[in-house]
């Protein structure tokens, strides 16, 4: 194949993958207007696209990012069918298109380089009151091996290899004032000591209240004990109220092994064990109860879906609208 044959044969391939690329967006669109992947299991579009598309994290964030500025801007779709706009342009846009501007970010991000749509976003962005120090949070391993160069590794050697990772962290001055506090306190003039030494500190106090909580805890599982906290007479006799006992919080944790109870149809279980929220299966607004046996830990994908379900997504969306 002689090269101008090969380099049209490219060009006709490179506009089939931004025609893949564009319909590929618009059913993770629909996807997420639908919210059909809390359903099936997965806490958010993003988990969805790692675990059931099997995209590594940068490409999942970007397409689950660029589907939620189609879903707000639908002739997103025909800029990247056309290749006006790159799948990366369209996930940075997602963090400032709204119904209103839409159509004046869309023709100014058209034909955009990757710079020039980073400055986009940041003249849309609300203004910063205050200059961030250091770049954004992030987290790399860093593998040092120390087996001889060109000497094949054997698994005993892999064992020995040291991990280490790098971190940095992106903070407002009054953030890195508290970090200057904090060094005072701690005696210490590293930012890796401050933060490692509070680690600890957090760290030693969580496990002192976890062992005081597995004590007091004990006390629910007895069926005696359970009904005494389940009481409906003893809940009535005092006023509604969303609190919810520690005691109560715990048992409930640890029932649900600390991880999103929900359960899809297929048997997939949600993964998600961080933000997690305590819901209750018969709604407090309803007269539902803080107890153990009406209390589901759940992730905040799936607390929405419990209410869209009970009250209705529109009667949801206004709420947190107003909220908001």
């Amino acid at each position: 194949m002689k090269f101008n044959e090969r380099v049209n044969k490219l060009k006709t391939l490179r506009g089939k993958e931004r025609e893949l690329v564009a319909e590929l967006i618009r059913e993770l669109s629909v996807m997420h207007n639908e919210r059909s992947f809390v359903t099936a299991g997965y806490p958010s579009l993003f988990v969805f696209c790692v675990q059931a598309l099997g995209y590594s994290e940068g490409a999942a964030w970007r397409r689950s990012a660029a589907a939620k500025a189609l879903s707000v801007s639908p002739e997103l779709y025909q800029q990247l069918r056309d290749g006006q706009i790159t799948l990366y342009a369209a996930a940075e846009l997602s963090k400032v298109v709204t119904a209103k501007n839409s159509k004046e970010i869309i023709n100014l991000a058209s034909g955009c380089s990757k710079q020039e749509v980073k400055e986009l976003v940041a003249d849309f962005s609300a203004p910063r009151t205050k200059a961030k120090q250091t770049e954004r949070v992030r987290v790399n391993r860093v593998i040092q091996d120390i087996s001889p160069p060109l000497e094949l590794t054997s698994p005993e050697k892999c064992k020995a290899q040291k991990k280490s990772y790098t971190v940095t962290l992106e903070l407002d001055e009054a953030e890195m004032e508290l970090i200057n506090q904090a060094q005072v306190v701690l005696s210490t003039r590293k930012v890796k000591d401050t933060v490692l030494k509070a680690a600890k500190r957090v760290v030693a106090k969580e496990k002192k209240l976890t062992l005081l909580r597995e004590r007091r805890a004990a006390k629910l599982e007895s069926p005696e004990a359970l009904k005494v906290v389940t009481s409906p007479e003893k809940s009535q006799s005092k006023k509604p109220s969303r609190y919810i006992p520690a005691d109560v919080r715990h048992a409930v944790t640890k029932r649900d092994n600390g991880r999103c109870s929900y359960v899809a149809p297929d048997g997939t279980r949600c993964c998600e064990t961080n933000n997690l929220e305590f819901d209750h299966r018969v709604p407090f607004a309803l007269g539902g109860q803080s107890t153990v046996e009406n209390l589901r830990l759940v992730c905040r994908g799936h607390n929405r879906m419990y209410a869209d379900n009970v009250f209705g997504r529109e009667w949801v969306e206004q709420v947190i609208k107003r909220a908001g």
